[in-house]
């Protein structure tokens, strides 16, 4: 995945002429691949060094030693490919060039490379919490909250399928700005995360939740009392009333 580090096997296929000095140089992105680097395989034993220089999107690699022996086919050197947290290629191509052998007399020998191609994947990111994580209808717009893991940055947060304007905090933490509008109606939204090229989270649901209707009086019962009779209960009658209302007394 992006960010990450992977290895990779050269091979030498030896055939009828197995060299005793190799030289190749890999090519690749800098944008997507921050470096390679290489150390020596099997098939070079315990006779040949593998020495390595860099230059910008570039490894230049020399296998030599001791000319009387040769190197035997099999993985000459490990490649290891540092990718680029920001890379904005999924497929990365690391074609390989200036491949040049030498028999153990000295003479040149011909031999052709071939790269290969590496294939960036991205982490899907998950969602732990929302905060808040409910609202009620006909609310203001507000800045949401998302807890999880695995965000990159550039990372973006749909609301209902929709991306909305989202700020990277850090690769467990993000805001994004959402607005009256949707929260207009009660209801529900699944939200989303989704990284730069790929990895899209799992819904979590965010509740718009019904507004609270204005109650209406219609009539008391009793509606008056002589002043010092007992204690009694009040009839309210009237609309709009909800579990957990509360009746007002002068106020109190």
């Amino acid at each position: 995945m992006k960010g990450g580090a992977l290895s990779l096997n050269l091979s030498l296929n030896a055939a009828t002429s197995a060299p005793a000095g190799l030289q190749w140089t890999l090519a690749y992105a800098p944008s997507d691949i921050s470096s390679l680097t290489a150390v020596a395989g099997l098939a070079l034993g315990t006779s040949k060094t593998l020495s390595c220089s860099s230059g910008t999107g570039s490894l230049t690699c020399l296998a030599t030693g001791m000319n009387a022996s040769t190197i035997s086919s099999g993985v000459v050197a490990v490649v290891t490919a540092t990718l680029s947290p920001t890379s904005g290629s999924n497929l990365d191509s690391i074609p390989i060039s200036n491949v040049m052998g030498a028999l153990p007399d000295g003479t040149s020998v011909s031999i052709s490379g071939t790269g290969g191609t590496i294939s960036v994947t991205q982490p899907n990111p998950t969602i732990s919490t929302l905060l808040p994580a409910n609202a009620t209808a006909g609310a203001a717009a507000f800045t949401l909250t998302v807890n999880g893991t695995g965000f990159l940055n550039g990372v973006v947060v749909n609301w209902n399928g929709t991306s909305r304007t989202t700020t990277f905090g850090s690769a467990t933490q993000l805001t994004a700005a959402i607005t009256a509008a949707d929260i207009a109606t009660a209801g529900t939204a699944p939200v989303t995360v989704v990284n730069p090229g790929g990895g899209t989270s799992g819904a979590s649901t965010f509740t718009i939740n019904a507004a609270n209707p204005v109650p209406a009086i219609t009539s008391l019962t009793p509606a008056t009392a002589t002043a010092g009779t007992a204690a009694f209960n009040l009839t309210v009658t009237g609309t709009g009333f909800i579990n957990g209302s509360v009746v007002k007394w002068n106020g109190s």
